[in-house]
């Protein structure tokens, strides 16, 4: 799998400057087609899998997507990769809310995925990254 960041994942400098400007919607456009076509790409991504206190927990850490596999890994080796490639389905997009306090609402969107046994995971991805992961989930049929 490439290790090709995505547009819009250039690290946490790199999501700001993307948000603010107009000028990279060639290099998101050129990422979507990139997946098309089989390549592969990382973004940064933090992940949630359950409420702890009435609150989702939100590790940070990146997802490489690739022609056949999905994996979200932790940053700063904390925990194990996730394969979100087989046996998750795209459940729908939404807005951060308050029990989401540990990750910037202005500049991240949730996709909410399932899988069977009601096991959920939350995805949260920079607002440029949202269509090349959803475009990815549709793809690849989860």
């Amino acid at each position: 799998m490439s290790s090709i960041k995505s547009g819009g994942s250039r690290g946490f400098i790199g999501t700001i400057r993307r948000w603010f400007s107009s000028a990279d919607v060639n290099r998101l456009d050129s990422d979507r087609q990139a997946i098309l076509e089989g390549d592969g790409r990382t973004l940064s991504c933090f992940i949630a899998e359950k409420k702890v206190l009435g609150r989702r927990w939100w590790k940070q850490g990146t997802l490489s997507l690739g022609p056949m596999h999905g994996v979200w890994s932790p940053a700063f080796g904390s925990g194990g990769a996730i394969d979100i490639s087989s046996g998750f389905r795209l459940v729908r997009v939404r807005d951060l809310d308050k029990s989401d306090w540990n990750v910037k609402r202005w500049l991240f969107q949730v996709v909410v995925l399932e899988a069977l046994g009601d096991r959920s995971l939350e995805l949260a991805v920079p607002k440029s990254d949202v269509r090349l992961v959803t475009d990815w989930l549709v793809r690849e049929g989860s």
